[in-house]
């Protein structure tokens, strides 16, 4: 992405912000809480472009890094939704059979993630994207 376009209200027109330091791994709507929209992206500033929780404040048109769950270390299993008002990540273990969620208590503060799991066949990512349809 050779930058980001913005929606300028005021002016009734798009404008071109800074080249961003993260690349969105797929085109998703993005988790909208905080103020933030929050994709899962590579952070292009590190070394070997490892996967992040990146947040665009869109009061201060930059993006920041959300700390994720100290515990999660395959990002490539997250995804991201909003519960409740709180950020959420999601995971898919290898066979589906078992999914963790992490809700993020107190915004921005790695040690408040809290986690819970679901033990299933594919029911309770069907609820959980029903939750996401109702909150999101």
């Amino acid at each position: 992405m050779a930058g980001l376009l913005c929606d300028d209200c005021k002016n009734k027109d798009w404008k071109r912000l800074a080249k961003p330091r993260y690349n969105v791994r797929y085109v998703t709507p993005g988790a909208l809480t905080n103020g933030c929209l929050h994709w899962v992206a590579q952070d292009t500033e590190c070394g070997g472009y490892p996967l992040v929780i990146a947040a665009f404040d869109l009061a201060l048109e930059k993006f920041e890094k959300v700390p994720p769950p100290r515990d999660i270390v395959d990002m490539t299993r997250v995804e991201l939704t909003v519960l409740g008002g709180s950020l959420v990540c999601y995971v898919h273990s290898v066979n589906d059979f078992l999914i963790s969620y992490w809700m993020m208590k107190d915004y921005g503060v790695q040690e408040s993630w809290c986690m819970f799991t679901v033990d299933g066949f594919g029911c309770p990512k069907l609820l959980f994207k029903y939750c996401y349809y109702l909150e999101g």
